[in-house]
């Protein structure tokens, strides 16, 4: 279709040349000269492989074309060059419609300077009627060009904006997987940890200090509820940015108190003023001091922290320092899921602050500055001040979005005006006009009958009346001051007024049922202006009786050339304006779809979570309350207890659930970041199963892998999950033979491996079911050592960014 595009005007032009001469020639048997015809030929070509480039080079191929035509003009007699000699136009069309109109600017100056050139070439007597009607038809071509342009723009844009939506879905995507995932952290991560430290320091001190183990019972249950309550509600997902149902100070002092029973010291200082801050900086003030705390109890319990909260009328800082741990002490496991501070420094810096965390005097410091009043410190545009330049932009701007209403008015009246004005010294039929105030009264009622054209598109019925009452006008003047019959004939040179203002009504007129109307309204204007030029000019023979049946007749008679003209126009303008409607409403059409799959996606991406949070989180939390629950008795004050036993089997399960929820939750996480860090070795998928299950033999273990055909690239999360759910299957104490097998069916992924009972329950079945849930599929669990997971798995197109393509071995 581009090449047909290209080519098609070039060839016509060519062809209608060579059909024009030597064609004519030849068919009429008429003598060629040899040199004359050589520079047709050259010439011909020459502008034709122009042409052929107006839509790479629009500018070099209408400079091309202005050196030719003009050349053509000097060299060759005018009656042989008549289809070429168009060429500059339709190189100038084509510079207006693809260029910015400041390249107009170059395009008329040089358009006009051949214009003078050419001028010589012109008898004498023609030189200033050629010069005016030249400049008219450069002035409507150009503004046909720049509504052309315009429209391409218009399109443009809306692909631009299509595209933009269906990046904003794909972020509405990732902003909501980093919301759930942020949220999930602050949520479980918190307590889990704060639980699983508690209960870990209460077994260790169970013979000396046998009472901690019913107050490590009676927290990891108060906990365990506040979070399984906390989790109840991410699964409903709590809309975002919303305010806090308390100040952050007593969320600062209920964090602090939270601490302490873990164990930990946390002092904390907190200026006056805080709880007036917006709520998404006290949300991410509270996330600091959480996670900071979080990361103290982990990595160097029992030890002083620091919370130092302070701010003033710019910003918000937080600080938050931990000493050293002592060696003893210091957690030596990893229960994260190594993305807390990284999600911080992400959510500072959505809200434009500044984060900071590393070691100091062996210790830990975060510290974070958040801005206050972020949005009201950056100016609008209504705001910014508006310079000279700006202002020549914006009047540039309008003025070429009225370009060709402009050239319109300017063609339409110009062409009548030209032959009214031009070469007055002349025999013409209007010399009787130019008498200087005739020819003022002709022209300021020529511009009256035209000028109105430059609303045709705001208001085209009011511009068709005010075209057919200027007309009306235009005939009653004639008649009341007695000019001559030449003067209607005149009005009549200016009928392309009568004809766009059909066009427009057809285009932009409302309703569009009624626009045929308009084709009426102009053929009776038409045959009235016809018929009273006629009576004044006393050409109607008959009288009596019969005189006024003569005039209907005539009238009547004038209409119709006048409908003939105007139907087509008419129909035209109506074709365009239903492709201007299909081609709009497809576009809206399109961009509400993108829209549309945007609240899809994000609703999908929510689901999904929620179904990996239930399959993976809720239930270990459940079970933790279950397992935290009080025995029958209560420990003696003294003397042996009769439930210590039951107390520490109660820790025991405690600390296990803790632990499964911690890994369940980092292994969530993980499927919901699916994407490498920046700067870490690119992350394994499908495709290295092979080299996985080579490692596992090489260590001594019988792995057999089968993989079954995967027709087209897997989405990015599936394909790295599917290979994380058999390394986490194979990456236990199990020595006896297994099998991997995959397959593809009905756009899901079943990934199964046999021979794994360790992975049947556990931590281990914890992190698969996590894993699985997350991307909204379902994984289950044989006791005898199978493992299958269900994973959706729609094809992606080859391409697209964020896929990998899986690989069969």
């Amino acid at each position: 279709m581009s090449l047909v595009r290209t080519w098609w005007l070039p060839v016509l032009l060519v062809s209608g040349q060579f059909a024009v001469f030597p064609g004519w020639n030849l068919i009429d048997h008429r003598p060629l000269d040899p040199v004359r015809t050589a520079v047709h030929v050259i010439l011909t070509l020459v502008l034709g492989g122009a042409l052929a480039w107006r839509l790479r080079a629009p500018f070099a191929s209408y400079v091309v074309c202005i050196v030719g035509v003009t050349t053509a003009v000097y060299s060759l007699p005018d009656e042989t060059i008549i289809p070429i000699i168009f060429a500059d136009l339709i190189a100038l069309y084509s510079v207006a419609a693809r260029r910015p109109p400041r390249a107009l600017l170059g395009a008329t100056a040089l358009g006009l300077t051949s214009q003078i050139i050419q001028l010589p070439a012109v008898p004498p007597a023609q030189r200033g009627m050629t010069f005016a009607m030249g400049l008219l038809i450069y002035v409507l071509t150009v503004g046909l060009g720049r509504a052309r342009g315009r429209w391409r723009d218009g399109r443009e844009e809306a692909a631009r904006q299509l595209a933009r939506a269906e990046e904003e879905r794909r972020r509405a995507a990732v902003a909501e997987r980093d919301r759930l995932a942020r949220e999930l952290h602050d949520v479980t991560a918190h307590h889990l940890t704060a639980i699983l430290v508690h209960a870990t320091a209460a077994r260790r001190l169970t013979e000396k200090r046998p009472e901690l183990a019913a107050e490590a019972l009676e927290f990891a249950r108060e906990t365990g509820t506040r979070t399984l309550a906390a989790l109840h509600r991410l699964v409903a997902v709590i809309t975002p940015g919303a305010a806090p149902a308390e100040p952050l100070t007593e969320r600062l002092d209920r964090l602090v108190d939270a601490a302490a029973q873990a164990g930990q010291v946390v002092r904390h200082t907190v200026g006056a003023g805080i709880d007036g801050c917006p709520p998404d900086v006290a949300d991410a003030v509270h996330a600091v001091a959480r996670e900071a705390t979080t990361n103290a109890m982990r990595h160097a319990p029992g030890t002083e922290v620091t919370v130092t909260v302070s701010c003033d009328e710019e910003q918000v800082r937080v600080r938050v320092a931990n000493a050293a741990p002592d060696a003893a002490t210091s957690g030596s496991e990893r229960l994260g899921s190594g993305r807390g501070l990284a999600g911080l420094e992400a959510r500072v810096g959505e809200l434009g602050g500044g984060f900071s965390a590393g070691p100091a005097d062996g210790g830990w410091v975060v510290t974070v500055s958040l801005p206050l009043g972020a949005a009201a410190a950056v100016p609008t545009a209504a705001e910014e001040p508006r310079g000279v330049l700006a202002r020549i932009a914006d009047w540039w701007h309008n003025l070429d979005e009225r370009l060709l209403d402009t050239a319109i008015v300017v063609a339409t009246t110009g062409f009548p005006l030209v032959i009214l004005y031009a070469d007055p010294e002349a025999e013409s039929d209007f010399q009787d006009l130019r008498r200087p105030s005739v020819l003022v009264l002709l022209s300021l009622l020529l511009i009256l009958h035209g000028a109105p054209i430059w609303w045709r598109r705001r208001a085209p019925w009011r511009t068709l009346g005010a075209v057919a009452a200027g007309s009306v006008t235009y005939g009653v003047t004639v008649v009341s001051v007695g000019l001559p019959p030449d003067a209607l004939w005149l009005l009549l040179l200016g009928l392309g007024t009568e004809m766009v203002a059909v066009h427009a009504v057809a285009t932009y007129g409302r309703p569009a049922w009624a626009s045929w109307a308009a084709v009426p309204v102009v053929s009776v204007t038409f045959g009235l202006l016809v018929t009273t030029a006629i009576v004044l000019a006393d050409e109607i023979e008959e009288s009596g009786r019969a005189y006024p049946a003569a005039v209907v007749t005539v009238c009547l008679v004038s209409m119709v050339p006048m409908a003939a003209m105007t139907g087509p126009i008419w129909l035209a303008g109506l074709l365009v304006r239903r492709r201007r409607d299909r081609t709009l409403a497809d576009e809206r059409a399109a961009l509400a779809r993108a829209s549309a799959r945007a609240v899809v996606v994000v609703d999908e991406q929510r689901a999904r979570f929620a179904s990996g949070l239930r399959a993976s989180v809720l239930d270990p939390a459940e079970r933790l309350i279950a397992a935290a629950a009080p025995p029958s008795s209560s420990p003696p004050a003294d003397g042996p207890d009769p439930d210590g036993a039951a107390r520490i089997d109660a820790l025991d399960a405690v600390i296990a659930e803790a632990r499964t929820g911690l890994a369940a939750m980092r292994e969530l996480l993980g499927a919901l970041h699916p994407e490498p860090a920046a700067g870490s070795a690119p992350p394994r998928g499908m495709a290295d199963l092979d080299s996985l299950c080579a490692e596992h033999r090489s260590e001594g273990r019988d792995v057999q892998l089968s993989v079954g055909a995967v027709p087209g690239p897997l989405p990015v999360a599936v394909d790295l999950s599917g290979y994380r759910i058999v390394d986490t299957a194979l990456d236990t104490d199990d020595t006896q033979p297994c099998a991997v097998r995959v397959t593809y069916e009905k756009e899901v992924l079943v990934v199964s491996v046999t021979g794994v009972p360790s992975a049947a329950g556990g931590v281990v079945a914890a992190r698969i079911r996590a894993r699985t849930g997350a991307l909204g599929g379902v994984a289950t669990f044989d006791p005898a050592g199978a493992v299958t997971c269900y994973l959706p798995a729609s094809r992606e197109p080859i391409g697209r960014e964020g896929v990998r393509a899986s690989s069969s071995a």
